[in-house]
């Protein structure tokens, strides 16, 4: 299923918003690799309206140059939610995206209807701490990235060397929006652990048990720190839940829907 795409200027900035499917709509926040629509997207759009916009700096948008904290990209996606009518929609959110939407989240509960998150950055365990991800390149990329590194779909999304200047300008243009925003500190915000507390909506943490980036142990943390939320560990999968495993995300996600 390919996805409608329109360009918006949400709060400042130009952004592409991909749009596909039928039915209840799901906002899907998108992880570092940038706005991807193949695996989860593609899959939830079988039975819901998918709306899945560009995040401001990553390929299909534009900069505001002082846009550059998270809480600045917190408050962008309060506007675009409200401009589109999406206020109390169902949030999907993986890595980086589950990152941002828990800070929507955590901040203005009502704009977020059910909650899933997908292996989110935000949190930091000392016992934990996340791997190295805007240094690793290629070979070393994909473990961090995918439980099989040597597949075909990770060697595709973490290519040794890019083979066209699109892809490298993808590429350049989501690692220097991901490190604009999660720089420092480091992948997560010292402040929203006790802020989860304020998070109404029901929510599912997915993890996948072969991540190397963020060790499965956050599952357990995110879930303690939300007021409704449930755990549960994908096997067969690495950070990249949403490409690896779409299938059984979606069923997951889906059945948690359902209750």
């Amino acid at each position: 299923m390919t996805p409608t795409a329109e360009t918006l200027t949400i709060d400042g900035a130009a952004v592409t918003v991909h749009r596909g499917g039928g039915g209840p709509p799901i906002v899907f926040l998108h992880d570092v690799l940038g706005p991807l629509w193949e695996g989860l997207p593609e899959r939830l759009a079988r039975s819901r309206t998918v709306v899945m916009p560009a995040l401001v700096g990553f390929p299909g948008s534009t900069y505001r140059e002082d846009l550059d904290t998270m809480e600045d990209l917190a408050f962008w996606m309060l506007a675009l939610l409200e401009q589109r009518g999406l206020l109390g929609a169902v949030v999907v959110g993986e890595g980086f995206g589950g990152w941002l939407a828990a800070e929507v989240a955590s901040r203005w509960p009502a704009a977020v209807g059910r909650l899933a998150l997908l292996a989110p950055f935000g949190l930091r365990l000392a016992a934990a701490p996340p791997g190295g991800l805007f240094e690793l390149r290629g070979d070393k990329l994909r473990p961090a990235l995918f439980a099989d590194p040597e597949s075909e779909l990770a060697r595709r999304h973490s290519p040794d060397m890019p083979t066209s200047m699109e892809e490298i300008e993808w590429k350049l243009t989501a690692d220097r929006a991901a490190a604009r925003f999660a720089w420092r500190p480091y992948l997560h915000n010292p402040k929203l652990a006790r802020r989860l507390a304020r998070v109404a909506s029901p929510t599912l943490v997915l993890w996948g048990a072969e991540d190397r980036l963020l060790s499965p142990a956050y599952a357990d943390a995110w879930a303690a720190a939300l007021p409704q939320a449930r755990a549960e560990v994908l096997p067969a999968a690495g950070h990249a839940i949403g490409l690896e495993q779409p299938e059984a995300a979606a069923a997951r996600i889906e059945a948690f829907l359902a209750t």
